[in-house]
């Protein structure tokens, strides 16, 4: 997760539950801010405070000498610096090895708590588990895991990014076969940035497509820069959605990206994770974004109110616009998509260019050449191995999932451990039909009747690996699960019974997920 708060639901709900000691990591993304403005942090506690006052306690101060503080202020009043985006360390860097500090404290702890017990690896079972940030730092500390302090891992939809592997096929029941081969976050999510908000407008029928109603400037401006050939706003919305399909987005993920696009999600993590990768500082400016509060009406940056600060800490995820703190196109002082008609796409290409090192139009090398290079090095420095070692593992994922996509994650992770692993890997994936990577937007009309909660999966693979682990029950081969939508008026969807999320087969038959031959066969 983004910080330790968001394990707290999941793989620290089913911990404690079965009794067991938990031990939690922020992996240096939590919400630590600091208001450059005033000056004022928010502690371990999450009180806000001065810089001064907070010392040691601060979560996170900016690596801004006095004087680059001061300048910035005259230029860009009222902005905000986040732990994850500008803490100088790449923290995705360390995810894995902060996860295996985790169990060494937990150990010490204990063994505090209970001392003469010599609580430790030989008579302790240990799970790695998490979702999303924390599913792949789970996943990266068995890759790192020399000690063999873990025992198993359970995981729902990891953000990992796997290594450089060798390119195989997926092939989706009878879905055109897709080439897998080593597409980074960062690459992803920038293409997704540019052309998302062009591609709704071919989203007319889903959920809360209101809330992102098309934007036929980003259409006609992709289109002026040679990136769309379709001359119409239609034509255009299609054509941009028929690229984010083969670039490949699952056609199953195409109707939450209005909402994911009303969201920020794809611009949130392309400004964030660019700036750790480069381990940027907010003086750097990365292509013209910076966070600040704006005013609803004007869009302009102003103060965040002291009421809104005080609760950032717990309001915020640490990855803006969150928690009243927006995203800000540094050369109108405004709120970044409303800044522009096209919604700021030079910016959005900007970063882009940084992901892959040639400009998105001309295909010519980006400048400053040197910002895409510390892009593309600190993305480097986070790829995982798909090594794992031979420990049991279990990957959980929604097919629709739009912010971690299948293909581009765990399929290719998948691929990468069997071509690594081979016939020693106890990796199983289980992937689950109509669930996507955020369970809370299934309360939403339209959504309701459609998804189902992929955390009832992610509960059920920590059962299946605690008693794998425990009692030496098989684990089930990898699989499809197949669910049945809850269905009934929009907004009123019919009560979930277990008919709608019928369990992990022992026997899958033909549901079977199986590599072979560097063929991923996938059931539809």
């Amino acid at each position: 997760m983004t910080g330790i708060y968001g394990a707290i639901a999941s793989a620290g709900d089913w911990g404690l539950k079965h009794g067991c000691a938990v031990a939690y990591t922020d992996k240096g993304t939590g919400t630590g801010f600091d208001d450059l403005q005033n000056g004022l942090v928010d502690t371990l506690r999450g009180d806000v405070t001065t810089i001064a006052a907070a010392g040691a306690n601060a979560q996170f101060v900016a690596p801004l000498s006095p004087e680059e503080r001061a300048q910035y202020n005259a230029a860009f009043a009222n902005r905000f610096a986040f732990k994850h985006a500008f803490s100088r360390q790449n923290p995705e860097r360390d995810w894995g090895t902060d996860v295996l500090e985790s169990i060494r404290f937990a150990f010490y702890v204990l063994n505090q708590k209970f001392p003469g017990a010599n609580i430790s690896k030989r008579n302790t079972v240990v799970i790695a588990s998490s979702v999303s940030n924390g599913g792949g730092a789970s996943l990266r500390a068995i890759e790192q895991d020399h000690e063999g302090l873990i025992d198993g891992a359970a995981v729902s939809e990891p953000n990992v990014n796997p290594k450089n592997f060798r390119p195989f096929t997926i092939a989706q029941g009878g879905s055109p076969p897709f080439t897998a081969q080593p597409t980074e976050l960062i690459d992803y999510v920038t293409f997704q940035n540019a052309f998302e908000g062009c591609a709704v407008g071919s989203q007319t029928n889903a959920p809360l497509f209101f809330l992102a109603p098309p934007s036929a400037a980003r259409c006609a401006a992709l289109h002026a820069d040679g990136l769309l050939a379709s001359t119409t706003a239609d034509a255009q919305a299609a054509e941009a959605q028929q690229k984010l399909n083969a670039f490949g987005f699952l056609p199953e993920q195409n109707f939450t990206e209005p909402l994911l696009w009303f969201a920020y999600v794809p611009q949130a993590i392309v400004v964030t994770y660019s700036n750790a990768y480069g381990e940027f500082k907010p003086t750097d400016n990365l292509c013209g974004i910076s966070f600040a509060a704006t005013d609803p009406t004007s869009n302009a940056v102003v103060p965040l109110a002291a009421a809104g600060e005080a609760v950032l800490f717990g309001a915020s995820n640490g990855i803006p616009p969150t928690g009243g703190i927006n995203l800000v196109n540094n050369s109108t002082g405004t709120e970044d998509r409303s800044s522009t008609p096209d919604q700021d796409l030079a910016a959005a290409l900007c970063f882009r260019g940084l992901a892959t090192g040639v400009d998105a139009g001309t295909g010519q090398t980006v400048a400053p050449a040197d910002q895409s290079a510390h892009v593309r090095n600190g993305n480097r420095q986070v790829l995982a191995t798909g090594d794992l070692h031979g420990v049991p593992a279990i990957i959980v994922e929604g097919r629709a999932d739009d912010i971690l996509p299948p293909n581009f994650v765990d399929r290719a992770y998948v691929g990468l451990n069997a071509q690594t692993e081979g016939g020693k890997s106890q990796l199983r994936y289980y992937e689950v039909t109509n669930a996507n990577h955020l369970d809370d937007i299934a309360q939403f009309p339209g959504f309701d009747t459609t998804l189902i909660p992929l955390m009832n999966y992610y509960i059920e693979a920590m059962n299946l690996m605690y008693a794998h682990l425990r009692n030496g029950d098989a684990l089930p081969p990898s699989q499809v699960v197949h669910t049945v939508p809850r269905g009934g008026t929009p907004g009123a969807a019919a009560p979930i019974t277990l008919a709608n999320v019928p369990p992990i087969q022992s026997n899958p038959g033909a549901n079977a997920i199986v590599y072979s031959g560097f063929v991923l066969g996938i059931p539809q």
